[in-house]
């Protein structure tokens, strides 16, 4: 039985919200709710700290990453994280280290390591499967728990942090972040990338909402919450080809770190965006498109 426990908001500190739902993946219990000051939506009440781990350690791949220890029979996609940071020449003068914070089996990993050979390279991941294959690849394992004091013992400074996926797992964010920004080495960067709440690109009591997913940001919030843990935003990304519906934000580290700009629309758009949503998404022609478009995508047809 998973043990339950209230927070407040992460990025303003304030205790006020609206409920969204109850209805998340698998059946799985939870409560979605906004905080009606600022924005930011996030699960209250949610899992203590316990359960969590207990279910990224040995139950998590499982459920999203049933494929772990299969065969690749097919040649890699292009790596967006490396496509991206190209793209827009943001990756460091120097890479020497690399870490990869919720690395699952390293697959990031093994991209950059093949782009930049030379380099070291490290991951934080709680799955015991994971960490197995992250130790046969030879990576360093820096902790099993982000949550932990993992960066006061820590000497090394990185170039290049990767959380893709991972910022809205964390029960902490901003202290994350925070972390984060006190080992990142000079002219480093941190690469974020999370599902984007104002562009979802499925059902969101089927599949968006989920009970591992504790924050659900859009680019209102995860600004904010960068800038408060001492981030500067170098790019913002709003979808693109290799998925419409991520948010990622390229940062370095700032002088120091800017309060969050509050604004009350930032909370209207969010709350209406989801209250429309889920009203479309109950309606029988919406569940007629999607059962169109999944025949079509199948068919090959666009």
């Amino acid at each position: 039985m998973k043990k339950t426990h209230s927070v407040q908001c992460n990025l303003c500190n304030k205790n006020q919200t609206e409920h969204i739902s109850n209805k998340g993946q698998f059946d799985i219990p939870l409560d979605v709710v906004i905080c009606t000051n600022c924005g930011l939506s996030y699960l209250n009440p949610r899992w203590n700290k316990q359960s969590y781990m207990e279910f990224y350690a040995n139950e998590y791949d499982s459920f999203y990453r049933p494929e772990i220890y299969k065969k690749r029979t097919t040649r890699e996609e292009v790596n967006p994280i490396i496509d991206r940071l190209t793209s827009y020449n943001l990756f460091p003068h120097e890479i020497n280290n690399v870490l990869d914070i919720g690395s699952g089996e390293g697959r990031n990993l093994s991209a950059l390591q093949n782009e930049f050979n030379g380099a070291s390279f490290f991951a934080i991941e709680p799955s015991k499967q994971s960490q197995s294959l992250l130790e046969k690849a030879g990576y360093k394992l820096v902790s099993s728990d982000v949550d932990s004091d993992w960066d006061q013992a820590n000497e090394t400074k990185y170039d290049i942090v990767i959380m893709r996926h991972v910022l809205e797992h964390f029960l902490d964010p901003l202290n994350i972040l925070t972390k984060v920004r006190n080992v990142l080495a000079d002219g480093g960067i941190l690469y974020i990338a999370v599902p984007n709440c104002l562009k979802p690109t499925s059902n969101l009591e089927l599949s968006w909402f989920r009970i591992v997913h504790t924050y659900y940001f859009n680019k209102f919030t995860l600004e904010n919450l960068v800038q408060k843990a001492g981030f500067k935003i170098d790019k913002i990304i709003d979808g693109d080809s290799h998925n419409k519906g991520e948010l990622v934000v390229v940062v370095s580290a700032a002088n120091k770190p800017i309060a969050p700009q509050i604004k009350s629309e930032h909370f209207k758009i969010q709350r209406d965006f989801f209250v429309d949503r889920l009203k479309e998404e109950k309606s029988f022609k919406f569940k007629i498109k999607k059962l169109t478009s999944g025949f079509k995508r199948k068919l090959g047809i666009q």
